[in-house]
């Protein structure tokens, strides 16, 4: 059996959807997590022992994705663990959607603010269905 590696070796929030995640392996790989930086929030795919995956910002008309922990952006923005997706779709089995994390990590990736940013990235990865609300928030 091989050992898992690391890849580092909106709706509006329903507040009983979203929960701020901790680093004491309450949460579960596979989870979308959401970093408010308050107009907008960046998303992320929560790998385990605090990495995410996410579409990263974009420099110019194309984008990586990449890999970081959680904490390394502690303090400059709240963090969630984000379910509202869950109330609408079906989420991939967990080993599927690491999978596709992992597959996608270190790639550039065409980036549009509203036909494919972070949160379709994190929902496509997680759903297989690329959705996102920033660009229609009041």
């Amino acid at each position: 059996m091989q050992k898992k590696r690391s890849p580092l070796q909106k709706l509006k929030k329903p507040k009983q959807s979203c929960e701020e995640p901790t680093m004491h392996g309450e949460n579960i790989p596979g989870e979308l997590l959401e970093f408010d930086f308050g107009p907008l929030s960046h998303w992320g795919v929560y790998l385990g022992n605090g990495e995410v995956v996410h579409f990263s910002w974009p420099g110019k008309a194309s984008t990586s994705t990449l890999a970081f922990k959680v904490s390394s952006v502690v303090g400059f923005s709240k963090v969630y663990t984000n379910r509202s997706y869950d109330l609408m779709l079906d989420a991939l089995p967990q080993d599927e959607i690491l999978y596709r994390c992992l597959i996608f990590v270190d790639r550039t990736l065409p980036y549009h603010i509203l036909k494919f940013n972070c949160e379709h990235f994190a929902t496509f990865v997680r759903y297989g269905k690329a959705r996102s609300q920033q660009g229609k928030r009041d």
